[in-house]
């Protein structure tokens, strides 16, 4: 699981207009961005769950309870006052998206944080329903999860061509604004293939095990599996420690 801003109210940084024109019309804006939080979760075997969408508003007032009409089985909506990630939506992701993924199988279930301080302080109710939590080490977000690299870029891109393609419909209000917001996510979320889950996952060299493995690469060093040890190519150690990844004592600062 992965959480990403995005921004909905995109105006066009180019104006077209006929040759000659004495004017030219130009949109814009000031003030606060309009912007979205997402909470995205997949698996190695290039499935998608239901998305969690956090919106500008007070939760459980009026925003909240007109987006809940939106709700189906590909989106959850929920609103906070700036539209952030703090506990309480946390925790209705985990009562709306997560548990009952997790109540689903007794089977131990894995699942894959970014070491964000409110996570890390909900770890015991991540853990219910027989999950096992690892977090991935500050500073390794970029290279070892698979949504913030190309799953969460590829969202945004199809978000962008979205309102740019609607960036001549008259939105009134913010009630518009929310209603072409549904429609987007609702729309990028189905453009979100298969494929470009596997490759996510793939980037960061956390494959399916039903897959062949192939070890992750950077500029500088390989992290391969060795004894169930991550090791580097040049010799250095991650070690897991409190269900993190963490350096061995004896290597460098990586």
């Amino acid at each position: 699981m992965d959480q990403s801003a995005l921004n909905y109210e995109m105006i066009p940084k180019k104006t077209i207009e006929r040759k000659g024109s004495q004017k030219v019309p130009v949109m814009t804006k000031g003030g606060e961005k309009k912007r979205a939080t997402i909470l995205s979760l997949i698996n190695s075997a290039g499935e998608k769950y239901k998305q969690f969408i956090i919106v500008k508003g007070v939760h459980n007032a009026q925003v909240h309870e007109a987006m809940q009409q939106s709700n189906d089985e590909s989106t959850q909506f929920s609103a906070q006052e700036n539209a952030w990630t703090d506990q309480k939506q946390l925790e209705s992701w985990l009562e709306s998206v997560w548990w009952p993924i997790a109540r689903s199988t007794e089977e131990p279930k894995l699942l894959v944080l970014d070491s964000y301080p409110l996570h890390k302080t909900l770890q015991n109710e991540f853990a219910k329903y027989n999950t096992i939590v690892k977090f991935i080490p500050t500073g390794l977000t970029g290279v070892l999860q698979p949504l913030d690299g190309l799953y969460h870029k590829s969202y945004k891109k199809f978000a962008k061509d979205f309102f740019l393609y609607n960036q001549n419909k008259t939105i009134k209000n913010e009630e518009e604004w929310r209603a072409l917001l549904v429609s987007c996510v609702k729309e990028v979320y189905s453009k979100m293939s298969h494929e470009t889950i596997l490759k996510s996952w793939k980037a960061v060299g956390l494959e399916n095990p039903n897959s062949e493995l192939i070890p992750f690469v950077n500029e500088d060093s390989m992290i391969v599996e060795v004894d169930n040890t991550f090791v580097r190519e040049n010799g250095s150690m991650l070690i897991e420690m409190d269900n993190t990844l963490v350096k061995d004592e004896r290597s460098m600062i990586i």
